[in-house]
């Protein structure tokens, strides 16, 4: 079983690195390829779409995936895909009914047909989430699993490309995200079977004692509702200032010009947010069995390793912001350079936050975590209706940073509280001392183009070698990063 959940894990990341390279290679096509002005809309269409997401596609098919994995009957298969199904209509009937209100809000009726469109994409899409992330998952198929989620980003690239290229544009874009979510979607069918879910649950109860339909919902409902909200609030926190500037502002050129600022932002904040889901398991365990010592060590370790990494890349980000934005969109994105970092440091804060987030959630404090977030979320709303007309796109990075920060304080306040530990101010001082000699190194070098990539990798060797004379990096450090690498490279048995 632990081999079969280690490949896994190593599948499934594997499919989540081809999630993200694709989809900042649909983000980047669109900008250059389309406009500024385009990829404005896009930037909003996806923003809408990413709220509707946390709804369908997180909290209920884990919980899916947890009771099948549990053995649960043959029934819950009948009553997730009923219930997911009665919601994706839901929805996609609010998106439709409701567009010429979110156009309106947003200041721009040509948005109208586009929501509607995006309300029927909703259906296709939330089901693929169900069979993937609920039935695959539960199942422990998951080689398919990740096949599909492959498959999936690697289509929509594809099929937008070639319908942007025959002239349709935006609406090519949203198709072929549609088509390429109902192909992966009639994939799914074939293995998921009631057979199937028979044969993984040779142990489950008779049909005698099988729970009916109705308590089997609630049991889902009840589980997924908090991790639901909690998945919607973070969303929000990262991505919903992109409709605060178009509301506010009115404009889809602002709204580009912020879309890729933001998606360059998000590269820390998606490529470390695995930390998380590592140490809620282990963070779980020593607090049931009562070892506060092992949920010290976690806390402090975790927070190390992860400011190890995530403070260079934002010094790195920071130090050649307009370069980054020159070579991955265009000189016409540069001038939002000063926006780029600030959303940068807001999202070192918020991938530290959703790190305290996973300890709060391990020491059985879901609600508090979840009641953070959305006390953030409200904030950040209130300083943008605030912070945007005054001082427009700045004002609204701003407003990120300062409702990251705000939730990385409480967080780190009542761990620190409970358990009179976070991390040791030494380290915190020599990692910052590295990353910044590296910011100064990047920012006086003056890398052209690409080049800045390449200093990226000596700033990267600069960095350790600087850490390694002020004692940071420690023999314990180089013996874990051997087994890790150990690890990922072993084949199995």
């Amino acid at each position: 079983m632990k081999q079969s959940v280690s490949s896994g894990a190593l599948y499934l990341m594997g499919a989540e690195g081809a999630f993200i390279i694709s989809n900042y290679m649909l983000h980047i096509g669109i900008a250059r390829y389309l406009g500024v002005e385009a990829y404005g809309v896009f930037g909003v269409l996806m923003s809408l779409y990413l709220v509707n997401r946390s709804f369908l596609n997180t909290g209920f098919p884990r919980a899916v995936s947890k009771f099948i994995a549990e053995g649960q009957s043959t029934a819950l298969i009948r009553t997730s895909l009923i219930f997911q199904m009665v919601m994706a209509v839901l929805f996609a009937l609010g998106y439709i009914l409701f567009a010429p209100l979110i156009a309106t809000w947003l200041q721009d009726d040509s948005l109208i047909n586009y929501i509607r469109f995006l309300g029927i994409m909703i259906i296709p899409l939330a089901l693929m989430g169900l069979y993937l992330s609920g039935y695959l998952n539960g199942l422990h198929k998951f080689r398919e699993q990740a096949l599909i989620k492959f498959l999936f980003p690697i289509l929509r690239l594809a099929l937008a490309g070639l319908l942007i290229w025959l002239g349709m544009e935006m609406f090519g874009v949203l198709l072929g995200m549609l088509i390429a979510s109902i192909i992966c979607l009639l994939l799914c069918f074939p293995l998921v079977r009631l057979p199937l879910i028979q044969e993984h649950n040779s142990k489950a109860k008779t049909e005698s004692k099988v729970e009916s339909e109705t308590r089997i919902l609630s049991k889902l409902v009840v589980f997924s509702v908090p991790v639901t909200i909690g998945a919607l609030a973070l969303t929000l926190l990262r991505n919903i200032n992109v409709l605060f500037v178009k509301s506010l502002l009115a404009d889809n050129l602002q709204t580009g010009l912020f879309t890729a600022a933001l998606t360059l932002s998000n590269i820390p904040y998606a490529i470390f947010t695995a930390f998380p889901l590592a140490l809620l398991p282990a963070i779980s365990s020593a607090y049931s069995s009562g070892n506060v010592e092992q949920i010290k060590r976690y806390i402090t370790e975790s927070l190390r390793y992860l400011l190890l990494l995530l403070l260079p890349l934002t010094a790195l980000v920071a130090a050649t912001a307009p370069q980054l934005l020159h070579i991955f969109y265009s000189s016409t994105y540069t001038s939002v350079a000063s926006v780029l970092i600030m959303l940068t440091i807001s999202a070192t804060f918020l991938t530290l936050f959703v790190l305290l987030s996973s300890i709060l959630i391990g020491i059985g404090k879901p609600s508090l975590a979840m009641g953070i977030t959305l006390f953030s979320v409200l904030l950040m709303s209130l300083l943008n209706y605030y912070l945007i007309p005054s001082f427009g796109l700045k004002g609204a990075a701003f407003s990120s940073l300062i409702a990251a920060f705000l939730a990385l304080c409480l967080a780190g306040g009542y761990i620190y509280h409970q358990f009179k530990v976070l991390m040791p101010w030494r380290s915190i001082l020599n990692i910052a001392v590295a990353s910044l000699v590296i910011f100064l190194l990047a920012q006086g070098g003056g890398f052209p183009g690409w080049l800045v990539l390449v200093a990226y990798l000596i700033c990267g060797l600069v960095y350790l070698a600087v850490l390694g004379i002020i004692g940071e990096i420690r023999q314990t450090d180089v013996k874990k990063f051997k087994k890790v690498f150990m690890f990922a490279s072993e084949k199995e048995d």
